[in-house]
């Protein structure tokens, strides 16, 4: 990796390299150890969460408000006060193609799900077949079904022949830069450093740890969470080694399909979580809990909100940052969590907390093996109970920080059957969608909410109505004219026969702009 980004390889022009291998296996941590040793290589070092659409604009957006934090750059600044996320983000590609700026270092990480072939488009329908089954997943947190989770990551890279790029992915792709393939680690020393690095432990030349080293396969993930359970607790290593023996071959009882790779890592994450059990019974309901959010940014905030689905353990938790905050260290403690720090764009809020995808999967998977409804809607309602309106400062900034988390309802929307007395849910998803304009999920969350409220409400109820505009304007953002159109002109006789006069003439401006739009000018004029 060193040699392939050196200065003297193509000096003056991009160099890039694609960093491949399974989840867990340390790609994350080669980069960042490259970019530490070689930071006076470069002027900057920017960091990327490129797991999808979302986490990537995310990531150019807080971007771009550091940039502005340290200098005066008109382009960004108009950009962000657009709150357009194309526009923020051909504003920071401007800003890395300047020729002036030449020597950065940009890391996109976790571009696991490719669309090289520039023909992705979002499925707009996702939603329109739900059923009861969980979300068919393999271990490492790819979903069989990834399409609204791919996308083509070139649309994000600097078109400038200058810079570094990494990028670091479970997939092998030659079109991104020069691949590197990352394996489990080969030199024993080097597990026995990551053991001793996390436990705090002297264990160089213990002849258990050496056992324990070998048994964990070279898997830096689980070497690690090994360590930080023994930098917790007062056994040694042959102890954790019997420990390990036993829960490998429950779980091999339990799940004879996982591959080996995949039990080592849950292996050492079931000890982690029987102990943390023991400790805390509320920080276990938390780790059941997690799977059904995103695995990025929990922040204490955000499970403060929900009232009508909320868990008592849950409402007990969120009562008081306190224990909310020890429960989290206690987690952290253990290697399963990460803490966050606030950003520009979260100082109105907590910072927040995540998991590596790899501890994600597990989460769902054999934590949650049995699909739980109760904690399913839970989270849903936390998350839509947190959608701020257009009316609460820095709507823009607190709806892109739960875009995560919605993208997380899509799916659980999608495997569970709504109740019939919660199409406000639907609706408040789609109203975060359309404002952040992902309009192909807004308008099919929001064509979900109006039927739901036609079938239970009735057409003329104002919710009904409320929906339907809701999902007419969707469509319009969308460009889908004739379907607005068609929309307006269902609703526009219940609201000329109630008492809804404003609304009406609403309706009526907008079809006329609609059928403008759609060169019926003279039809438009005589009509309205």
């Amino acid at each position: 990796m060193q040699d392939a980004l050196q200065p003297t390889v193509r000096p003056h022009r991009r160099r890039a390299v694609v960093l491949h291998g399974l989840g867990g296996i340390g790609k994350t941590q080669l980069a960042l150890e490259y970019a530490h040793r070689h930071r006076e290589h470069y002027s900057t070092t920017i960091w990327l969460e490129a797991r999808n659409e979302t986490t990537i604009n995310q990531g150019f957006t807080r971007l771009a408000e550091r940039i502005i934090e340290k200098e005066q750059v008109t382009y960004i600044r108009i950009a962000l006060e657009s709150q357009d996320q194309s526009s923020i983000v051909k504003a920071v590609k401007r800003w890395l193609d300047e020729p002036a700026n030449e020597s950065w270092l940009v890391i996109y990480d976790n571009y696991d799900h490719h669309d090289l072939s520039n023909a992705h488009a979002e499925d707009e329908d996702f939603l329109d077949t739900p059923s009861q089954n969980t979300p068919s997943m393999n271990l490492r947190g790819q979903e069989k079904k990834v399409r609204s989770q791919s996308y083509d990551i070139r649309n994000y890279l600097p078109e400038a022949d200058h810079g570094t790029i990494v990028i670091t992915s479970r997939v092998l792709s030659r079109k991104l830069g020069r691949p590197i393939q990352i394996s489990k680690l080969e030199s024993l020393h080097d597990c026995l450093e990551i053991l001793a690095s996390t436990s705090g432990r002297n264990i160089i030349n213990d002849p258990a740890a050496v056992d324990l080293a070998q048994r964990l396969d070279g898997l830096p993930l689980a070497l690690a969470s090994a360590g930080a359970y023994l930098g917790q607790n007062p056994i040694n290593c042959t102890d954790y080694l019997q420990s390990y023996e036993k829960s490998w071959e429950e779980l091999h009882k339990d799940t004879p399909e996982l591959e080996s790779y995949d039990k080592v890592l849950c292996t050492t994450w079931n000890i982690t979580y029987r102990h943390i059990k023991e400790q805390n019974s509320t920080a276990s309901l938390l780790l059941h809990q997690w799977a059904y959010f995103d695995s990025k940014d929990i922040w204490y905030d955000l499970l403060q909100s929900g009232r009508s689905h909320k868990l008592d353990w849950l409402r007990d938790l969120a009562r008081d940052k306190i224990p909310f905050n020890k429960i989290m260290g206690l987690l952290c403690d253990h290697g399963l969590v990460q803490a966050g720090t606030a950003t520009i764009s979260q100082l109105a809020e907590s910072a927040g907390y995540s998991v590596h995808a790899c501890v994600h999967s597990w989460m769902i998977n054999i934590l949650n093996r049995e699909f739980d409804k109760d904690m399913a809607r839970a989270a849903l309602d936390c998350v839509v109970s947190h959608v701020p309106n257009r009316e609460q400062p820095e709507f823009w900034s607190k709806q892109r920080r739960l875009l995560g988390h919605a993208d997380r309802c899509c799916q659980l929307i999608s495997t569970m059957v709504v109740e019939d007395e919660e199409p406000r849910m639907l609706e408040s998803l789609g109203l975060l969608y359309a404002d952040q304009n992902r309009l192909g999920k807004a308008s099919a969350l929001l064509k979900q909410a109006f039927q739901r409220y036609e079938k239970t409400l009735g057409p003329k109820h104002a919710s009904t109505l409320n929906a339907a505009n809701n999902l007419a304007a969707a469509f319009w953002k969308e460009g889908r004219l004739n379907e607005a159109e068609a929309i307006n002109k269902q609703i526009l006789p219940e609201l000329e026969s109630s008492a809804t006069w404003e609304w009406s003439i609403k309706i009526k401006a907008d079809l006329m702009k609609l059928n403008l739009y759609l060169n019926e000018h003279f039809m438009a004029l005589k009509k309205y």
